[in-house]
């Protein structure tokens, strides 16, 4: 319910979640060990021995939820750093180490191009998955406190109507993809660096 109502989206069918001991999760789903679990039509997390509903558990769901809500209104074809962005932010992420990377990330001379981003982050090591998802977050985070949660949901909508990135952000956020970018990038400047 939380979720639905941070998206404004209530899917009519129901989504699964399989648990599984931490072997069977590495073996069913490949996932690389910083994965701490997956949605590909079902979620499936590495639950091991929990009995009951824990703090992490939750924000695994949360964030796994988000996952099949992204998936839907944008019929898959979400770019993964919004689809993180908006799992991470749904979950309410507490990761130490993102102020850490992310300014490190605002001291280059031009943004990383979110493009980078929008494919898999599957085959990313440790230390470039969080980059990824720490830039995910973060530009997930500026439209939505820039222009609302209700414009992060009309671009995954624009998505599932066969729009490019490019066209879905163009049409909603009235920026260019790039003027997006650059936009995200001064504001992640001026928050390290005044």
């Amino acid at each position: 319910v939380k979720v639905g109502s941070d998206i404004g989206y209530y899917p009519a069918d129901r989504i699964e979640a399989v648990l599984y001991t931490q072997q069977q999760f590495t073996d069913v789903t490949r996932a690389p060990s910083w994965a701490g679990a997956i949605y590909d039509g079902r979620i499936k997390i590495p639950a091991g021995g929990i009995t009951s509903r824990t703090n992490l558990l939750e924000r695994v769901l949360f964030h796994e939820y988000a996952h099949a809500l992204v998936h839907r209104l944008s019929k898959g074809r979400a770019p993964m750093w919004l689809n993180e962005g908006i799992a991470q932010h749904v979950e309410g992420t507490v990761n130490k180490n993102i102020n850490e990377v992310l300014s490190f990330v605002a001291k280059s001379e031009k943004p990383l191009p979110l493009r980078t981003f929008e494919g898999s982050f599957m085959g990313f090591n440790n230390v470039q998955a969080a980059v990824a998802y720490s830039i995910s977050l973060s530009a997930t985070e500026y439209i939505i406190n820039e222009f609302g949660m209700s414009a992060v949901k009309r671009i995954l909508e624009n998505l599932g109507e066969n729009k490019t990135v490019e066209e879905a952000i163009s049409s909603t956020l009235y920026l260019s993809y790039e003027d997006f970018q650059k936009n995200w990038f001064m504001a992640l400047k001026k928050k390290f660096y005044g």
